[in-house]
């Protein structure tokens, strides 16, 4: 391999890295919460699957979804859009800022109320005598 070569895959992956960094730990931490939920199926489990599921998602649609959703919803419902402002508006808002921020606060809060239940789940078998 020549070293420009090599130093171009090199950039490629780090860029790649550097680019996609959140959704890979998603994805890592999905791949343990599925295999955990498998393995040990319960709400511990299946709350922090269904959580890094919604973050990997919503960092996604932040990513690649928000502008074309938006453009066919715009499309779809409104024909002209000097005439509607205020469904555009609405709809702009809605795809653009509600939707993130509903994605992000799901996901952490499912997260957390499995590392709560999780908690609980920890102290109450630890306290029974064996």
């Amino acid at each position: 391999m020549t070293p420009d070569l090599l130093e171009n895959v090199t950039h490629a992956l780090y860029t790649t890295f550097d680019h996609n960094q959140t959704v890979i730990a998603y994805v890592a931490a999905i791949i343990v919460s599925a295999a955990l939920a498998i393995y040990k199926p319960n709400r511990f489990s299946i709350l922090m699957l269904l959580g890094f599921i919604m973050l990997g998602f919503g960092f996604e649609y932040d990513k690649h979804i928000i502008g074309p959703l938006t453009r066919q919803t715009l499309a779809a419902v409104v024909q002209d859009p000097e005439a509607h402002t205020r469904a555009t508006k609405v709809i702009n808002i809605f795809f653009g800022e509600v939707l993130p921020i509903v994605f992000y606060i799901t996901g952490w809060g499912l997260v957390f109320w499995g590392m709560i239940v999780g908690v609980k789940n920890y102290q109450t078998t630890s306290e029974k005598p064996v």
